[in-house]
């Protein structure tokens, strides 16, 4: 009697659960690939419960104590950094070559020494990013051959030396005299030469408080105020951008070449991505041109979760531009 043998038909293993419903996460490597962590897909990289990292950052209280006195003196905190933490499941629903190739080319995507941006989507399309170095996969144990049918699971570790959190670059802009209209809030908005614009405000959405960039370009001289602090700045030509960094680590102003109105390659009206790709590509080859700031500069920041007035004396008929990152100690 003839026998007939049928074969059993190929099931990928189930995906384990599916824990981020509504909130999508992303991996953006320093080598340029891009992973999804939500698990939206039978097969790749999926985040499983146990992450950490995603709300407030380890704090350190100071507190001054004296021998017979109840209680202390609080002196202040500091936000210390971050270890984050990844369980994370990896398979390639191909064939195991295909999986060893795949789970390869995940590990090169995490980098010890160049930080990559772990991107956190809200429901409503807003996104905060956290910059995080590879630290250990957590020399995982390992019972079946690997890209055997079965999704291999890792214990991520990563580190973030800025423990906090960055929401979506703030951009507002105002313009002088007869130059054309810059948005500000939506509105197109004139200052006539030589005036003073006392109405301008600039919220700072985030936890922390923002020292801003300001981008200033064909004025005579302008003065900006925040919080009471002022820069001075010199004339700047008007296909010459002057980029002023108030941020503690650089207080620099470097003057580049102004971004074209429209893109080089597309032909259509340059989008603030590729303006900031421009000027951040000719910052490093710029001319330094701190020292000529005005002897009255005392730089300036924006207050945290506030709106603040911004004073702008400006003589020209050119354009001044403020740019910051807000940062929240909170993925959400």
């Amino acid at each position: 009697m003839n026998r007939i043998v049928y074969a059993v038909p190929y099931v990928p293993p189930a995906p384990p659960v599916d824990a981020w419903r509504g909130i999508a996460q992303r991996w953006e490597s320093p080598d340029g690939s891009v992973w999804s962590l939500s698990g939206d897909a039978p097969s790749g990289i999926r985040l499983m419960p146990g992450v950490r990292g995603l709300t407030e950052p380890p704090r350190e209280q100071f507190v001054d104590e004296t021998a017979g006195v109840a209680g202390g003196r609080w002196r202040g905190h500091r936000d210390r950094v971050r270890d984050v933490f990844w369980p994370v499941s990896v398979w390639q629903d191909t064939d195991s070559e295909a999986w060893l190739d795949y789970d390869a080319a995940w590990s090169r995507s995490l980098d010890p020494d160049v930080p990559g941006r772990w991107v956190v989507t809200h429901p409503s399309g807003s996104e905060r990013h956290l910059l995080v170095r590879f630290a250990s996969d957590g020399n995982p144990a390992w019972d079946l051959a690997p890209g055997l049918l079965e999704w291999a699971s890792y214990g991520i570790t990563m580190l973030a030396v800025d423990p906090y959190w960055r929401g979506l670059t703030v951009t507002q802009s105002w313009s002088g005299g007869d130059a054309a209209p810059e948005d500000f809030v939506g509105h197109p908005l004139y200052i006539s030469e030589g005036s003073t614009l006392a109405t301008a405000e600039v919220t700072n959405p985030g936890d922390m408080t923002a020292h801003p960039v300001w981008w200033v370009q064909d004025v005579d001289a302008v003065d900006v105020t925040v919080a009471g602090q002022v820069i001075e700045v010199p004339a700047v030509g008007e296909d010459r951008l002057l980029v002023v960094d108030a941020d503690p680590t650089a207080l620099s102003a470097v003057e580049v070449d102004a971004p074209p109105a429209t893109s080089p390659v597309t032909g259509a009206p340059m989008s603030d991505g590729e303006r900031e790709a421009w000027v951040a590509e000719r910052l490093p080859g710029g001319v330094d041109r701190t020292v000529e700031l005005g002897a009255g500069t005392t730089w300036g920041a924006l207050p945290a979760r506030a709106t603040t007035q911004v004073g702008i004396a400006m003589s020209g008929t050119g354009t001044v531009g403020v740019r910051f990152v807000p940062r929240y100690r909170r993925a959400w």
